[in-house]
């Protein structure tokens, strides 16, 4: 398995843009059969949403100061 800090900054940003599409797709899906709450939705994919700034503010900030 590999070592969590392992894992570059650059692979977790392509990682959080993976999860942030799928999860467009996914509740999308969820909110059409009635499955999840359009505002559930909109708030799960707006913290993931952040998580991705956030790290590429870091990355940024890495840059930067290289």
């Amino acid at each position: 398995m590999t070592n969590v800090w392992d894992v570059s900054l650059a692979d977790q940003i392509a990682e959080v843009k993976r999860e942030v599409a799928m999860r467009r797709k996914v509740y999308d899906h969820q909110v059409a059969v009635g499955k999840m709450l359009a505002a559930d939705a909109e708030a799960r994919t707006v913290r993931m949403v952040a998580v991705l700034q956030t790290l590429e503010r870091l990355a940024e900030e890495a840059s930067r100061h290289g």
